[in-house]
């Protein structure tokens, strides 16, 4: 194993054959897949991607507004985008993962819907298409960190599906200390996000109540629901640990996010180990990891 300063001097390693397997995140597929004699091998990053809410914000914490926001995004194009770098999903979870919850319902792309919620929440536009209430424009902020090969084309294409819905977005770009630092003040409106996926299904950090306070919390958009409070406790208080009432609890938390929408659910990114041709039986895995089946590795 070596150790390299950063990723770009890693794929020169690559390239120079110093090393014959390199791990490499969704941000650098542009560069590795211009690499000779690679192999490349994919599979789904332990993260997801959202757009978070901030419900401090009085706008945000209609959940009529919060629904039609995440109606109005179109995830199949977002993902296309990306050029198989992700792919969609409608929770805190991909569908592999051992606590899925079954039948969960989520949101298809739907403009009209959208406008509709809107509507009822009391925002209709004016002349020129921009949605008012009390003669007062819906302008949001939204910040992400800046120069992330994902997160700050994505800003700027979400900021486009907002403006064809007529909401205003300010996109305020950072970089990850300063953007950090504001995520954690809750000084945000929306916030484009990625989070890990915990191999437990404990995410009480994301979305107990208690998790909110500013400058330590990780619940950074102060989203409070009770009934998701008491799905976290069972959660934990499963005799036994036993893995189907873990499982059941963490189904119910989806249940009412899904409703509730404090982000938007956009895709898990790819993570990928690059090998030379010769090394074989590779098998990463979102929670597994890399290395899980190591001693099967071989060499052609």
């Amino acid at each position: 194993m070596r150790v390299y300063a950063d990723a770009a001097a890693a794929r020169t390693a690559f390239a120079s054959k110093q090393i014959e397997l390199l791990p490499a995140t969704s941000g650098d597929y542009a560069q590795i897949k211009k690499l000779a004699d690679a192999n490349i091998v994919a599979t789904d990053a332990s993260e997801f991607i959202s757009l978070m809410f901030n419900l401090d914000t009085p706008t945000l914490n209609d959940p009529r507004v919060r629904q039609a926001l995440t109606y109005a995004l179109d995830r199949q194009v977002l993902v296309n985008d990306l050029a198989g770098q992700a792919r969609q999903i409608n929770t805190s979870a991909p569908p592999e993962y051992w606590a899925y919850p079954q039948n969960l319902p989520g949101y298809s792309f739907d403009l009209a819907k959208a406008k509709q919620l809107l509507a009822d929440a009391g925002w209709r536009a004016n002349g020129d298409g921009v949605l008012q209430q009390n003669n007062k424009a819906i302008r949001l902020e939204l910040w992400t960190e800046a120069d992330d090969p994902l997160l700050e084309p994505l800003a700027f294409r979400i900021r486009e599906m907002y403006a064809a819905l007529g909401i205003q977005i300010e996109l305020e770009l950072d970089d990850r200390s300063g953007w950090i630092t504001r995520a954690f003040q809750h000084r945000f409106d929306l916030l484009l996000i990625s989070r890990q996926i915990p191999l437990d299904p404990d995410q009480r950090w994301y979305w107990q109540s208690d998790q909110n306070t500013k400058g330590v919390g990780f619940n950074f958009g102060s989203y409070a629901n009770p009934r998701v409070d008491g799905a976290l406790k069972d959660l934990l208080r499963a005799s036994s640990c036993d893995a189907n009432a873990r499982a059941a609890s963490f189904g119910e938390i989806n249940r009412a996010l899904i409703p509730d929408a404090p982000v938007v659910f956009l895709f898990a990114p790819k993570k990928y180990l690059v090998t030379r041709e010769r090394v074989l039986n590779l098998a990463p895995s979102p929670f597994a990891g890399d290395f899980w089946n190591l001693k099967d590795w071989r060499v052609k």
